[in-house]
């Protein structure tokens, strides 16, 4: 991460080369970024083929599909294909059920207006 004299930002970083730690059971992540007070972060989250969970979401996500093909049904009934090149945003509060039908790698954004980020 490199920042200039006003304190902005700018993170470079291929993703095919960071380090992944498990997080049963919704696969593998790599945090790259965390804002000082906890509630943005950023990061890169593998899953493989066949992996199925159950998710509420605390935050706001944004997901962007790297590779693979995921599958999301909504608590409302709504099922969404992921595949590459797709985006999602999925607001806080959603219950979400997610299903990997091919091994997966996705670059995500959490965003809190309160909910500490915990990974």
């Amino acid at each position: 991460m490199s920042s200039d004299a006003t304190g902005s930002c700018v993170m470079h970083v291929n993703i095919s080369a960071v380090h992944l730690a498990p997080v049963e059971p919704y696969g593998k992540i790599a945090t790259l970024f965390k804002s000082a007070d906890n509630l943005r972060a950023a990061g890169v989250w593998t899953v493989d083929s066949g992996q199925r969970f159950s998710y509420e979401l605390p935050y706001d996500l944004f997901i962007y599909v790297v590779e693979g093909e995921l599958h999301v049904a909504l608590q409302d009934g709504r099922r969404i294909m992921l595949t590459k090149g797709d985006t999602a945003y999925f607001t806080e509060g959603q219950a979400t059920e997610w299903t990997a039908h091919a091994d997966s790698r996705a670059v995500f954004c959490c965003i809190s207006e309160t909910e500490k980020i915990d990974f």
